[in-house]
């Protein structure tokens, strides 16, 4: 929406003219507004108004949108309230008019009344007119039609001046763990002679052409995108530079704020090279390359090394400001995937772990779990379901083949919780093992580590970090986990007087029962040779060397490795669907290796992956790299690939004849029957966790029905997820979910210059009207007696979570947590309000190219739906939602169960909740009408009563059909059979 013109409120008369253009063709919308607050005595009327020259042809009308009249130019209309003017062409110009004027004459009555601002020209005693400008709708249509989505502006000659020569002056970088030297202290050079790992460069100019994903050019597949993301987010971190920003000393440190910073916008770790230009126009030009000491997210805050910057003063500080892309993480994916295709390409195990047939499973020989007493592990955690339970079973005995074992948890399922169990039984019933623990994110692998203290002391577990990060994320609770270096050479630079993270000696590791890092940090075990192929190596080069002189092998790995024990053993990535596939290959290199063969065994690696493809997924900036495959996860392709997705057990969606890509070459050509067959007879490499711990059962009956094929079930404690059931609240008392739907209008921060500022600015969408209705929510729930701390607020954009914290802060609500639904992945609060935020449907496809909104974005939606536990409430216009398939049946199921208010429902909607089985009615909701229905209909009439009377019953005399349920019953009885082959289902896992 481009602002053209706005004026606040005169302090004394309370005056206000705002004018503004939504697009071209569009009416303008004036509006004029009298606070009487500040001038109760005032009476004040609009008595004129004219549009100057005449031939900018406008038609000017009163009332509002639904129900305006012309006006003409002499009138009477009191200011009683806001007054909207709608001024549109009534004829097109004959000359091109690029301004026009619009004049209003207004009359007051008041001795002391002072004019308003914009220098009105009294033409009375008691009335004064006023212009303002506009602009004409035709010339606005043909010179300059508005990209909302466009960068704020920058002067070219402020741009320029990184462009011109310079003279680099260069800081030492923070002190960092040396690859190299730690290779050389574990690995005998003077007897071996392997070359520490080398980190290849990242260039564009080695990119592949794009190639289908089959084993064969897995390695070329993911490098083409790989190439396409790194070209974007190399381009996008330039367009997060700054331009005249100033620094502040803090001592032998200096401050720059970066208000992106504290989104990961730009995203910045310790030691990113800084290039800083001094602005000093005819003087010699200078351009300092620094790196970042410290980052401190919460006050916006990048701290560097001030050496340099000792010349600073109030007139002598102004800067231009250029972060550079780290593209470490692409460095050791590209890494990864050059050193797993020849695993891929000759052997049996790397196939089968990343294309996996249901040749490299086992049988079914009568070992799955049919009933809680077939377990054989003694279980630590007494919480556990059956469904985690069989995971853990399957897990530990891996009796399943040499394929990734996935555990398919939706929201609230406990997938971590199945892990950690997981990982406590292999650490106490295999003494030999030693774990690898992943996670795409560092406060999910955080949350691993503290899962773990319960059962392993420091020592036993370690929290591996990069240098890169800042001491300041790390939690105090887990500090006493992780490995630091001191570098008194850094001391004072950042860290905690020249601490930083780093990789504890072999000869600890060696006592390390789990390690746990971020998918990326696990990067840095590969850099110290410390993965299964390159100790393996040391060691036959170790014995080739020494067996003739000696006869004893006797390092430290060796000891170990002599066995035919694999350094690492087991592989968990936990919440695997948030990352890319190149992302998991990084800590897959580090465990990949031949089976290790003795007289006792054959080892292998045991990989097992928990996730939840059907929410949010990795980030991926590139438009091109998401639509060829980026953006799915290996979770995700692995769990539809035919081994898991077609097994008899699979909830996955039923296979259908279209081909997914590469999948002829990845099935051999097996016919649909034949591999069914196949596949239905080996033990399922997967588990499919289904109670939910989180939610009242209404928050599922939809998710379940469209994301899990209706296989969730509510399991929450009721204490918890009944507590405001009958609150006054609610529209429906039964039921905590309420929607109200307003048509708001999308509202953006138009930026007048780029200053201080980075053309990267995410998109800056707000909708005044749903956060003033959030604002209003909240304070409802607050007098109901629920806590701060209890309510959860998101919307899709941040400008709308920035304004709701405003408005929140405004009231003394400021403890209220308002986030993106990014942040709330993985997250739970008893109460949810979430505002949608769009408006307007011409805005859809660039939120859908910038992978931005929550309309035509599922994952998203379903992250958003699932994070309440006892209230949830939306907002948004269901115009809009309306073209969303989804929203449709979340919004129709609200209406079918009277929790809709507001705006009119669209048509869609409507014919939507009425449909019945037709629609998207789900197993969860059917099963709570046929509840209902059961406890209406007489008990002589339930199965089994009455035997041998005039009950209708399964396989009753009355049934007249031998048992088929419907054959002449009656409605009533074939509705009590229904209700009961639904409610006996859902008991089933």
């Amino acid at each position: 929406m481009l602002k053209l013109c706005s004026e606040p409120p005169d302090a004394i008369s309370g005056l206000s003219i705002v004018s503004f253009c939504a697009a071209p063709n569009d009416p303008i919308t004036l509006r004029l507004s009298h606070d009487a607050s500040q001038s109760p005595a005032l009476s004040l009327s609009l008595v004129h108004i004219d549009i100057m020259p005449p031939s900018a042809g406008f038609t000017v009308s009163i009332g509002s949108k639904e129900a305006k009249q012309v006006m003409s130019h002499l009138c009477n209309v009191p200011l009683a309230r806001p007054l909207h003017l709608y001024l549109s062409k009534k004829k097109l110009p004959t000359t091109a008019t690029a301004n026009a004027w619009i004049i209003l004459a207004f009359r007051f009555d008041s001795n002391s009344f002072v004019a308003p601002k914009g220098n009105p020209q009294f033409i009375s005693e008691n009335i004064f007119m006023v212009a303002k400008s506009i602009v004409s709708l035709d010339r606005l249509s043909r010179a300059f039609i508005m990209d909302v989505f466009a960068k704020p502006f920058i002067p070219d000659h402020i741009k320029d001046f990184n462009k011109a020569n310079a003279q680099v002056i260069a800081s030492t970088p923070p002190p960092t763990t040396g690859f190299e030297k730690y290779f050389e202290s574990w690995v005998p050079a003077s007897q071996i002679h392997l070359k520490p790992p080398i980190l290849p460069t990242f260039s564009e100019t080695s990119e592949t052409n794009y190639q289908v994903l089959n084993a064969a050019t897995h390695s070329a597949h993911f490098n083409h995108l790989l190439g396409l993301e790194h070209r974007t987010r190399t381009a996008n971190m330039a367009g997060f530079n700054l331009y005249d920003v100033q620094i502040s000393i803090r001592g032998d440190i200096a401050v720059l704020i970066v208000p992106g910073v504290t989104e990961d916008s730009p995203r910045l770790k310790i030691g990113d090279v800084l290039k800083i230009r001094w602005l000093s126009f005819g003087h010699r030009r200078t351009e300092h390359l620094t790196h970042v000491l410290n980052v401190v997210r919460r006050k916006a805050e990048v701290h560097f090394a001030a050496e340099h910057f000792r010349f600073l003063s109030q007139t002598l500080n102004s800067f231009n400001v250029q972060f550079s892309f780290n593209d470490l993480g692409f460095r050791y994916a590209k890494k990864a995937l050059a050193s797993l295709q020849p695993w891929i390409d000759s052997t049996r195990i790397g196939n089968s772990m990343l294309f996996p047939e249901p040749e490299d499973t086992v049988g079914r020989l009568g070992t799955e779990i049919k009933s809680e007493g077939s377990f054989s592990v003694q279980f630590f955690d007494g919480a556990l379901n059956w469904s985690q339970k069989k995971a853990v079973q399957a897990v530990v005995s891996k009796k399943y083949g040499d394929v990734p074992f996935l555990i398919w948890g939706p929201p609230g399922t406990g997938k971590t919780k199945t892990c950690i169990e997981c990982i406590h039984q292999i650490v106490v019933g295999q003494p030999g093992a030693r774990i690898l623990a992943c996670a795409p994110s560092h406060s999910a692998a955080d949350t691993l580590t503290r899962q773990l203290r319960a059962f392993l002391k420091p020592g036993e577990l370690l929290r591996l970090n990069a240098s890169t990060r800042p001491f300041n994320e790390v939690p105090d609770a887990i500090l006493a986990y992780t490995f630091t270096e001191t570098d008194d050479t850094s001391a004072g630079k950042g860290g905690k007087g020249g601490e930083f993270f780093s990789v504890p000696p072999m000869k600890a590791l060696l006592s390390t029962r789990v390690v746990v890092c971020t998918c990326e940090d696990a990067g840095i075990l590969a850099q110290c040779g410390i993965t299964n192929r390159m100790i393996r190596k040391t060691r036959e080069a170790f014995w080739r060397s020494t067996m003739s002189d000696y006869g004893v092998f006797c390092t430290e790995v060796g000891e170990e490795q002599i066995q035919g024990k694999l350094f690492w053993s087991h592989l968990f990535i936990d919440e695997a669907g948030q990352a890319t596939e190149p992302e998991s290959l990084i800590p897959i290199s580090v465990v990949a290796s031949e089976p290790l063969v003795s007289k006792k065994s054959v080892d292998t690696v045991q990989i097992v992956l928990s996730g939840d493809h059907m929410q949010l997924g990795p980030i991926v900036n590139d438009s091109n790299a998401r639509e060829l495959g980026l953006k799915k996860s290996l979770f995700e392709r692995l769990i539809r690939r035919p081994l898991y997705r077609d097994h008899p057990e699979s909830r996955c969606e039923p296979r259908t004849n279209e081909l997914e890509e590469g999948e002829i070459e990845e099935t051999h050509g097996f016919d649909g029957l034949t591999e069914s067959l196949v596949i239905g007879d080996v033990v399922a490499p997967f588990a499919n966790l289904v109670r939910n711990y989180r939610s009242h059962p209404s928050f599922l009956m939809i998710p379940s029905h469209l994301y899990y094929h209706n296989t969730l079930i509510p399991a929450a404690s009721k204490a918890l997820t009944h507590s405001l059931v009958g609150s006054p609240l609610l529209l429906n008392p039964e039921m905590p979910v309420l929607f109200y739907g307003i048509e708001g209008k999308d509202e953006r921060i138009l930026h007048s210059n780029g200053l201080n500022e980075s053309e990267n600015s995410s998109p800056g969408w707000y909708n005044s009207a749903e956060a003033l209705h959030v604002r209003d929510i909240v304070e409802l729930l607050l007098n109901e007696g629920v806590s701060v701390r209890d309510i959860g607020v998101m919307a899709p954009f941040r400008e709308q979570v920035k304004l709701i914290r405003v408005l929140l802060r405004a009231n003394g609500c400021g403890a209220v947590d308002v986030g993106t639904v990014e942040d709330y992945q993985g997250m739970e609060r008893r109460v949810i309000i979430l505002s949608t935020v769009r408006s307007r449907v011409s805005f859809l496809e660039g939120d859908l190219q910038n992978d931005l909104g929550i309309v035509r974005k599922p994952e998203r939606l379903n992250v958003a739906m699932t994070r309440a536990q006892a209230l949830f409430v939306g907002v948004g216009n269901p115009c809009l939602l309306a073209t969303d398939p989804e929203w449709v049946a979340f919004l129709a199921f609200f209406s079918r169960n009277g929790c809709y208010t507001g705006s009119p429902l669209p048509q869609n909607i409507i014919q939507e909740s009425h449909s019945g089985a037709a629609g998207n009615y789900g197993a969860l909701e059917r099963a709570r009408d046929s509840a209902l229905l059961l406890e209406s209909v007489p008990q002589t009439k339930w199965l089994g009563a009455g035997v041998g009377g005039d009950s209708a019953g399964f396989g009753s005399a009355g049934g007249g059909g031998g048992g088929v349920m419907g054959v002449g019953q009656s409605e009533e009885d074939l509705a009590l059979d229904w209700a009961t082959a639904w409610l006996g289902g859902l008991e089933l896992e």
